[in-house]
């Protein structure tokens, strides 16, 4: 018998399998909160092994519990404790990826190359490599209100 935790990374692992050709992402949760017109979905995000059987005894499998907070104005259709499917389209998600990872990489390389370039000196280089994150990053939260306005999730009752 498998626990819930177990049947939702077993689920969430099925969903993206199948999902990554409707170019869609999708993860199945739990609902924790309802807040007016806000639902609060608990998830189990895990890595690609994380549903592997022998997950538990391996360093690479990481599971991390996070919460998406999803605008419903049905919202009093749901209930505390409901199992929902969440999802979004890919360009949403392909645009947090460039947000989250692939700006900040470019960033860094190019700093790098260039520091290392004028400076000769590659402790300045790194540092400043990785320096250039926090200007980055600051800009991102101070930008947040206006990313998660255009970021929209669906939920679906789990079936």
């Amino acid at each position: 018998m498998l626990s819930l935790h177990d049947k939702l990374l077993l689920e969430n692992y099925l969903r993206r399998s199948i999902n990554k050709m409707a170019d869609k992402v999708t993860h199945t949760g739990i609902i924790d909160s309802i807040d007016g017109d806000c639902i609060h979905v608990r998830i189990l995000q895990a890595s690609a092994c994380g549903a592997c059987r022998i997950a538990s005894h391996c360093n690479a499998s990481d599971t991390r519990e996070k919460y998406i907070d999803v605008k419903a104005p049905y919202a009093s259709k749901h209930h505390v404790g409901e199992s929902v499917v969440i999802s979004t389209d890919g360009h949403t998600a392909r645009r947090a990826t460039v947000i989250a990872y692939v700006i900040p990489l470019v960033l860094m390389v190019l700093t790098l190359v260039l520091v290392l370039k004028f400076s000769h000196n590659e402790g300045m280089a790194a540092l400043s490599g990785i320096g250039i994150l926090i200007p980055y990053y600051f800009i991102v939260f101070l930008l947040r209100k206006k990313i998660s306005s255009e970021v929209k999730f669906q939920l679906e009752t789990d079936s």
